[in-house]
């Protein structure tokens, strides 16, 4: 990772932590607390970075869009939150730390996704530099956001996640059951310690409603465990422990 990506990176965090910074309220001090919580619990700050790059390449200063690349990563966290409720992909842990409805209750957690949904274009409208930016692009700007994030973009595509996914387990369950090993694999990968690994452990488990399936991937688990987990895939352990 180059310097400059670092730099952005940290131009995108401190911009989050200012945006929560500068509410004062105390009342409904829970759901501010599970909005901040979703939104500054790491990650890569992939997509507010590609915003001021690309801003940057069309001669726009970093200063000036930052605010739209923390309205992207808010948006971003918003659908972490809601992706992560049991009526959806049922994960209790995001990034090695609970997931929010498991920190907060579910109920807050679904209030918290909307709550920073509507932040984060809130944040845009409060915080964008009016005089650089027309208040024409600022409009246009919100509504690629909400375009893009509706029922043609972001949610459109957890439907159609959802709809597939139970059609694989309906006509392919071996293959099914490997697909959703192949993703609690990176909970494993990004284990750092023993607790994490319990944890990654306990999500394998949950990753698979077949009967057999939670026994499969625990013993995969325990393969890939005892095998220097650092240079076995755990789908290499499937097939070599015969699973």
């Amino acid at each position: 990772m180059n310097k400059e990506f670092k730099d952005l990176q940290a131009m995108v965090e401190e911009s989050l932590y200012a945006a929560f910074k500068e509410i004062q309220t105390t009342d409904y001090k829970n759901l501010w607390d599970a909005m901040a919580y979703a939104t500054l619990n790491g990650g890569k700050r992939l997509r507010g970075v590609l915003c001021l790059a690309l801003g940057e390449r069309c001669g726009i200063p970093y200063d000036k869009m930052i605010p739209f690349a923390g309205a992207l990563e808010m948006i971003h966290a918003s659908t972490l939150i809601h992706d992560d409720m049991p009526c959806m992909d049922d994960d209790d842990f995001r990034r090695g730390k609970p997931s929010c409805h498991k920190q907060f209750g579910e109920d807050t957690a679904l209030l918290a996704g909307d709550a920073l949904y509507s932040f984060a274009l809130e944040s845009v409208c409060r915080r964008a530099d009016r005089s650089f930016f027309s208040e024409r692009k600022i409009l246009d700007c919100l509504s690629v956001f909400l375009h893009n994030s509706g029922a043609d973009g972001v949610l459109g595509g957890q439907v159609l996640d959802k709809k597939y996914e139970k059609e694989l387990k309906k006509a392919l369950p071996g293959r099914a059951l490997v697909y959703r090993v192949s993703i609690a694999e990176r909970a494993l990968a990004t284990a750092k310690n023993k607790r994490d690994y319990r944890e990654a452990v306990k999500l394998l488990k949950k990753s698979s409603s077949y009967p057999d399936g939670k026994e499969m991937v625990a013993a995969a688990a325990k393969f890939w465990r005892e095998n220097n987990p650092k240079k076995t895939s755990l789908l290499e352990a499937l097939d070599r422990a015969r699973l």
